[in-house]
């Protein structure tokens, strides 16, 4: 149970703390950087002024976030614009040392790179071969020492294919506490494995450590490149939702759902015209973005790959009075990601026929500008700032305590409040005082709230994980690239349940999983974040 005071919950506010630390220049306020990114972005176009008046008001009015190295990092020295990156790596002392060293300036720049490290050969009795896990802790190090450089943390993506020699040592790689805690694991896998999965000991293998630990989650690399008419892609940035080939980059944003329910409708009018600026913004960040390498720079102008996603989708349902998880919500899951894919497709082609299509494109493809537009990121930080709820996963804890850092850098705990939660003390005119309170040191509703409010309070743990991955494959069939989501699953779940969400995963048809299982990998108290967002608050 959590012990809050009235005074505590309005003494401390953790978005203006996080803007503050980690986005502002000296002397820069908030409106400050809005200004910054719009100005710097704007100079892709010919209408700079114009479209920097856009791009300020979508960002000030909380409509659409860029990536958190765009709004750090634009119009200033760095440059570097892109939040993801996927790097070759190979079992020569020259790869793998070259691929450290440009993982090194992506982290300064704020982006989290992914590798493939199937092209390593196992350790060997011979030692011809350091092998795949020494290797990632070499990065995992490397990362450790550049945090004291960097305002946003380094991640990583390590992943293995399943017939790799190396692949249980890589299962095993994160069992003990405090090992690879930069990195999250997946295991690449085709359809022939989980069409037979029945005849591979590697499926429990793979299965029972996803329910310790919660990795590794899985990559279903056959959905992934089922579209893709060039080089296999291999891998994904760190938290799972941008496949990429070698030396890819991509740049990301997201549209703000719950700012577009008025009286419990959805204006489509509104989602519209924010999808195609925002398609523009992304567009524009590929011209005006600094590349930490040539090769990055070649591959990223040559596919101008943007992701535009969403957040705060479980908010928007609770305005709209639909509860997440409900076949009402499911539905709503459908128009919504249809109307952005749609949107979104249609905003790529009209700048194909403005500026021209991406320089890859053959006939036959789709006449767009960008060769992937839309994907769905967990939005931890970006939904904070935007006050609403992380990408498409549901609401995770309506109260919570979250460990911080107050201004006079002591470390401290603050009662975090959703946004959410805000809107339905707001909207049905409770005490708000007496409501946070009781569920704060009670952990239930407090009994003034009506029952039809309650019934839209839903958290990620009152979901069965086949609601969890409904949710996830309902918006992939509209989404280009992938979806960071977590598949939350209670303490009592079994190695059974996980089997059954990476099974039912695959059959719906999604690119890839990640599934946690509630106090999984606490240690001493300390819960942890995976790639779809906090396993815990």
């Amino acid at each position: 149970m959590l012990h809050v005071t009235a005074q505590e919950m309005i003494d401390f506010t953790l978005r203006d703390e996080v803007i503050r630390s980690r986005y502002l220049y000296r002397g820069e306020s908030e409106e400050g950087m809005y200004r910054r990114v719009a100005h710097h972005i704007a100079r892709a176009e010919d209408a700079s002024l114009r479209w920097e008046r856009t791009f300020y008001a979508l960002m000030s009015s909380g409509r659409f976030m860029p990536n958190s190295p765009t709004l750090m990092n634009a119009g200033c020295n760095t440059g570097q614009l892109s939040a993801c990156f996927v790097l070759p790596i190979g079992g020569s002392t020259d790869s793998i040392f070259s691929a450290l060293h440009a993982t090194a300036r992506i982290f300064e720049g704020g982006g989290g790179v992914g590798f493939n490290f199937s092209d390593i050969p196992p350790r060997g009795p011979d030692r011809c071969s350091c092998g795949v896990v020494p290797v990632m802790t070499l990065f995992d190090t490397m990362c450790d020492m550049m945090r004291s450089k960097t305002k946003r943390s380094g991640a990583m993506m390590g992943m293995l294919d399943r017939e790799h020699d190396g692949i249980e040592a890589f299962i095993r790689a994160k069992a003990n506490e405090g090992a690879l805690e930069n990195f999250n694991i997946s295991v690449s896998v085709d359809d022939e494995f989980m069409q037979h999965v029945e005849d591979h000991p590697l499926w429990d293998t793979i299965c029972t450590s996803a329910w310790q630990i919660g990795e590794p989650g899985l990559f279903f690399r056959d959905a992934v490149n089922a579209s893709n008419k060039n080089a296999p892609i291999r891998c994904t940035n760190p938290c799972g939702e941008q496949p990429l080939a070698p030396y890819g980059s991509c740049n990301l944003g997201h549209v703000n759902l719950a700012r577009f329910v008025n009286d419990g409708a959805f204006d489509e009018e509104g989602f519209a015209d924010t999808v195609h600026a925002a398609v523009r913004f992304l567009d524009d960040v590929v011209d005006t973005n600094c590349y930490p390498l040539q090769e990055v720079a070649r591959t990223t102008l040559r596919h101008r790959k943007i992701g535009l996603g969403v957040m705060g989708f479980a908010e928007m349902l609770i305005r709209m009075g639909v509860a997440y998880g409900s076949k009402a919500s499911y539905e709503v899951a459908e128009r919504t990601a249809s109307l952005l894919k749609r949107h979104a497709h249609h905003a790529s082609a009209v700048l194909a026929e403005e500026k021209g299509p991406y320089p890859a494109w053959r006939g036959g493809d789709p006449f767009r500008r960008n060769e992937r537009v839309t994907t769905v990121a967990p939005t931890g930080t970006t939904s904070l700032i935007a006050r609403t709820s992380p990408g498409i996963e549901p609401i995770f804890s309506f109260v919570y305590r979250r460990r911080i850092r107050d201004p006079s850098h002591r470390d401290t705990t603050a009662l975090m409040v959703e946004p959410a939660m805000e809107w339905l003390i707001d909207a049905y005119g409770l005490d708000r005082i007496a409501v946070l309170d009781h569920y704060a040191t009670r952990g239930t509703p407090h009994h003034s709230i009506p029952e039809d409010v309650r019934a839209l309070m839903v958290t990620a743990h009152d979901l069965h994980w086949r609601d969890h991955v409904n949710m996830q494959a309902i918006w992939q069939r509209h989404i280009d690239s992938g979806i960071s989501k977590t598949i939350n699953m209670p303490e009592d779940a079994t190695v059974d349940d996980v089997k059954g969400a990476f099974a039912h995963a695959w059959a719906s048809d999604c690119k890839g999983i990640t599934i946690y299982r509630n106090k999984s990998r606490e240690r001493e108290g300390v819960a942890r974040c995976g790639r779809g967002g906090c396993e815990a608050p």
